[in-house]
């Protein structure tokens, strides 16, 4: 399957942290990175203010995205306190990933003063890469 060269390509990551305390989302950034042993190939990154908190979540959301969009092609990200000390995010964005050609990859997230990275073998699918951490017994 070749893919289409106008559309471009999806990143999702949904994970969970626990950040240095306070952690207030509407006064940090938010940074998400895509890497290889090649380099880069995603980065995108929300200001501080990006987040507002709408009930119990911080939500970002740019419809503009898919034709860039104003932050890195991030499409959305959402943030929500699940206990104590313990975040959840999930993050979308619309950006050429072509540079994801081998499988060791590493993601790193930047939130206020803290930092958090994983680097792993993705697995190879026929259009692509995924990851799945999963909590075992």
């Amino acid at each position: 399957m070749v893919r289409n060269p106008v559309k471009p390509d999806f990143l999702y990551v949904k994970a969970g942290f626990f950040p240095t305390e306070p952690f207030v989302p509407t006064d940090c950034n938010f940074k998400i990175t895509l890497s290889n042993v090649g380099g880069t190939i995603y980065e995108g990154e929300l200001l501080p203010g990006d987040l507002p908190k709408r009930g119990h979540k911080y939500y970002f959301r740019d419809r503009t995205a898919r034709s860039g969009g104003t932050r890195d092609g991030i499409l959305w990200t959402q943030l929500s306190k699940m206990k104590p000390g313990y975040w959840r995010f999930q993050f979308k964005a619309l950006k050429n990933l072509d540079a994801a050609t081998v499988p060791a990859m590493t993601l790193r997230l930047d939130t206020c003063d803290d930092a958090y990275a994983l680097t792993t073998d993705w697995q190879e699918l026929r259009n692509g890469f995924k990851l799945e951490l999963k909590t075992l017994p």
